[in-house]
């Protein structure tokens, strides 16, 4: 059975984040990665409308504290990517411009260099523990990320 990725909103007391949640096969679901910050719903909510305007949206479940989105297959990864070079940024809204341009696969390789960046996160992260992805990491990959994203797209954010 193939990898399965669900894209979630949470909200809880102390704000709102975006997971991105996978499971394999029969195992139970492990959560990757979280963001928090400004932004949080607003950058979801748009992530949301452009996969589903692409058709990469297999079904989506809300509730009152969380909005869950699974994700085909093909996708997942590149969202991961995405994710991931989002990390530590100020304000979420202003990743948005990087994400029209990854979706639209406008900027050649970016959906290599997405899935790249999560499994290297993934390789690298299973030398600190057995699940999910170590946030020392995910800060180190998604700094050199953005500024590969600079060089490469010449996108700002």
């Amino acid at each position: 059975m193939e990898r399965r990725y669900k894209l979630v909103l949470r909200r809880t007391a102390k704000g709102s984040s975006v997971q991105l949640r996978t499971k394999d096969g029969e195992r139970d679901e492990v959560t990757l990665l979280k963001l928090r910050g400004r932004g949080t719903e607003e950058l979801f909510r748009h992530m949301v409308e452009v996969l589903k305007e692409r058709g990469y949206v297999e079904a989506e479940k809300k509730g009152i504290v969380s909005q869950r989105v699974l994700l085909k297959p093909e996708v997942g990864p590149v969202v991961g990517g995405f994710l991931i070079t989002s990390r530590r940024a100020k304000d979420l809204r202003r990743m948005v411009p990087l994400f029209d341009v990854v979706m639209s696969r406008e900027a050649r390789g970016s959906w290599t260099f997405m899935v790249g960046l999560l499994r290297l996160a993934e390789e690298l992260s299973s030398h600190f523990r057995k699940e999910g992805l170590e946030p020392k990491v995910l800060d180190g990959l998604g700094a050199g990320a953005k500024e590969a994203v600079r060089k490469l797209w010449r996108v700002e954010f």
